[in-house]
């Protein structure tokens, strides 16, 4: 294994980095191009990490809070995903229940879904541009509900770092 002061810690990350660099102009126009340019700026953080890092401690909990993170995000994406579903099963049974600047086609199924998608997501960041407002009492009862929920996701996400924080914070200087 590789001391502190070995430049192999660092080779990892330079390979890395040269990866992204490299790589990023041939996957970006695919589908899936973005998700893995992200998995690869995820294992240049990790490395920079552990190239950086005398402890072994504080690379397992850089990991660790890695791991929490990719996890609540795809639980953040689902989330917003079920409240675009939930959005569109109102305006199906109550169509009107949303207004917004730019109406799509009355039949066009997927602009609609789009535009509930993109409501469902500034509503769960609480962000509210206001260009889609609930007209209907279904449907604001479901924004208001939405948006009290991803505040709930943030105050669990801030209070689980601050505990990792917290747990590891403690743990005595010794060199692993």
């Amino acid at each position: 294994m590789a001391t502190p002061e070995s430049p192999q810690r660092h080779l990892q990350l330079l390979i890395f980095l040269l990866l992204i660099f490299v790589a990023s102009p041939f996957v970006m126009p695919y589908y899936y191009g973005p998700t893995i340019l992200n998995i690869i700026a995820a294992a240049v953080l990790l490395s920079a990490t552990y190239a950086v890092s005398r402890r072994r401690s504080f690379f397992i909990f850089a990991i660790s809070v890695s791991i929490f993170s990719i996890a609540l995000t795809f639980w953040l994406a689902a989330f917003g995903y079920a409240w675009t579903f939930a959005y569109s099963v109102i305006e199906t049974v109550q169509p009107g229940s949303f207004i917004s600047l730019s109406s799509p086609a009355p039949h066009d199924l997927i602009s609609s879904v789009m535009q509930l998608r993109y409501f469902s997501f500034v509503t769960l960041a609480t962000v509210g541009y206001g260009d889609i407002v609930p007209h209907t009492p279904a449907a604001r009862t479901m924004a208001l509900l939405e948006a009290i929920l991803g505040q709930f996701y943030l105050v669990a996400l801030v209070g689980r770092l601050v505990g990792l924080h917290i747990v590891h914070g403690n743990e005595p200087r010794a060199a692993d």
